[in-house]
């Protein structure tokens, strides 16, 4: 959920930016401009998050949640 967070933020920041008159912003990296859709910093964003964080949370042990899935709530979605 963080990584989702901090892609909407991201994503609607650079849209915002442009007034919300268009999705495509113009990344400047160094000298060098590149053309990115919103949508696309919003997913790198997110993926980047994710990853450091399952990173970093698996360095330091954290807990994992319990999964309370059972057999029947499978049957119940098919039936």
């Amino acid at each position: 959920m963080r990584g989702w967070a901090a892609g909407v933020i991201v994503g609607t920041a650079m849209v915002a930016s442009l007034s919300f008159s268009t999705s495509a912003f113009r990344l400047q990296i160094g000298e060098l401009a590149l053309p990115c859709h919103a949508v696309l910093a919003f997913l790198a964003v997110d993926l980047a998050v994710a990853v450091a964080l399952t990173f970093l949370l698996n360095v330091i042990h954290a807990a994992r949640g319990r999964d309370d899935t059972i057999e029947a709530d499978y049957k119940e979605a098919t039936s």
